[in-house]
């Protein structure tokens, strides 16, 4: 090989290394920019996601406080429908019911809830009531309950607690108690009922009432 030959053939070889590491460069930085590319995207749809997730989270929360205001719109509009009374805070409407299942002779929720254009569940309070106040009797299953002509009717254990009463010259729940077998919230309506009926004179603290007739 003549030294021509060979200076063409170490040229040739030397070019053709130089385009090969061009190329190689131009590769890396086709590859560089597409990686940065990929990268921008990712985090343009991090963004995204997160301003999605911001606004899903604002959405919800939204309906759920629109949720709560309406749960708290129909509680009320329950308690103004269907109030809640103490005992010693009668329900207005006490007396028609009692004038409606004394003229009717029986009671029950559905009459009254038909009669006063009330709810169920406050119609029912209503009986329960006027159980307490001895104007009807207990539920004895789907039957009307039955409607006492006084409250001293309603209860079965009036005249014993009477005679009880008369024998012992005096009376107090703890003695209807344990002489009647009976709990201390009944014992105390008797004596309510003993009150009323002018057979014991007003509680005087934890004493036993003393008997007037």
């Amino acid at each position: 090989m003549t030294p021509t030959t060979l200076v063409i053939v170490i040229f040739a070889i030397v070019a053709i290394f130089v385009y090969l590491i061009l190329k190689l460069i131009d590769a890396l930085i086709r590859i560089s920019q597409r990686i940065e590319s990929t990268n921008t995207h990712l985090d343009e749809i991090h963004i995204e996601m997160a301003e999605l997730a911001q606004i899903l989270s604002t959405t919800l929360l939204g309906l759920k406080s629109k949720d709560d205001d309406l749960d708290s719109r129909v509680e009320d509009l329950e308690n103004i429908a269907d109030p809640t009374y103490d005992e010693d805070d009668l329900d207005p409407f006490y007396d028609q019911a009692v004038k409606i299942v004394t003229e009717s002779g029986s009671a029950s929720a559905s009459l009254l809830q038909r009669r006063l254009d009330i709810g169920y569940a406050r119609a029912a309070r209503l009986i329960d009531v006027l159980e307490s106040k001895g104007i009807v009797g207990p539920a004895e299953g789907s039957k009307p309950r039955q409607v006492f002509s006084s409250a001293t009717e309603a209860e079965p254990l009036f005249e014993q607690a009477i005679k009880l009463g008369q024998k012992e010259g005096r009376i107090s729940p703890a003695m209807l108690q344990r002489n009647l077998q009976i709990g201390y919230a009944r014992a105390a309506r008797i004596m309510d009922l003993l009150e009323i009926e002018g057979y014991i004179g007003p509680a005087d603290g934890a004493k036993p009432r003393l008997i007037l007739k």
